[in-house]
């Protein structure tokens, strides 16, 4: 069977459709088809990216399907529907998982709706990226929870005229926009950082996108939904070596790896200490 997302059309999708019980079954994969996938992905242990990919077409076919009726039926705080590829991958593994009870314990001002729907993204993301140990838990939480004030924001914050001073190439860094690979007028506002630990600039989209097997560079925004958003983070911090300093239990290698310095260090180390008497 073919990987369906937003934009297949035809007989696969009709049938698909059908199966959950999605009305009108036009053949068009639209976004209430993707939010029907994403509530079966989400009850059946997968990654509710509402890609259906082999694992989903698996599960599908083995007759798990509940009847949705086409709602969304998920807490997940979904910015925007992601568009080209997905993950479609297996409930986390134990060695990386986190449960809720402790993900409350050391984000404790977020909304629990919030936490509750992030949590299969973080978990997964983890899994992916081997975060599996007490000390590489805690240092990957405290970072996030520090660089996104707890969930809040899963885009840096500024506007347009910000960004091209920032990170274009017009701008007032153009060296800084050289390294970052943005070097057409325009891209330091299409490229701002993004994910709860910010992927920034063309040539880190370009590189995540194929890590994670997704056209970042035309779709930046991608990294603002909560199914891609997590795993852009675990990438950066694997292509970092980031898991060796959190081994070493060296938190001010892995401040320093994140953000270029020790800036704010006294309220990362906060969430960090907290995790690891959490965790």
């Amino acid at each position: 069977m073919s990987t369906l997302r937003i934009g297949s059309k035809g007989p696969e999708v009709e049938r698909l459709q059908r199966l959950l019980n999605v009305k009108p079954p036009d053949g068009d994969f639209g976004p209430k088809t993707a939010a029907a996938v994403r509530e079966f992905q989400q009850s059946h242990g997968l990654v509710a990216d509402g890609v259906v990919g082999p694992k989903t077409w698996e599960a599908i076919e083995k007759g798990g399907v509940t009847g949705g009726g086409g709602g969304s039926g998920s807490t997940t705080p979904t910015p925007a529907e992601p568009t080209p590829g997905g993950t479609d991958g297996p409930a986390p593994q134990p060695g990386s998982s986190i449960t809720i009870q402790q993900l409350r314990a050391i984000f404790t001002q977020a909304p629990l709706k919030k936490l509750e729907g992030y949590l299969p993204y973080l978990n997964s993301a983890m899994t992916e990226a081997q975060i599996n140990t007490k000390l590489r838990k805690s240092a990957f939480l405290a970072q996030l929870a520090h660089e996104s004030l707890e969930f809040v924001y899963m885009k840096e914050q500024g506007g347009r005229s910000y960004f091209m001073r920032m990170y274009d190439i017009t701008g007032n860094r153009p060296k800084k926009a050289r390294e970052l690979g943005n070097l057409t007028p325009g891209d330091g506002a299409r490229y701002p950082g993004r994910g709860p630990i910010q992927v920034t600039g063309k040539n880190n989209y370009r590189d995540c996108g194929k890590a994670l097997g997704l056209d970042l560079v035309n779709h930046p925004e991608l990294v603002e939904t909560p199914s891609i958003a997590f795993r852009a983070s675990a990438w950066f911090w694997r292509s970092r070596g980031i898991n060796e300093a959190a081994d070493r239990g060296d938190f001010k290698r892995v401040t320093r790896i994140i953000n270029g310095g020790l800036t704010h260090y006294e309220d990362r180390l906060k969430y960090y200490n907290r995790a690891l008497k959490v965790l």
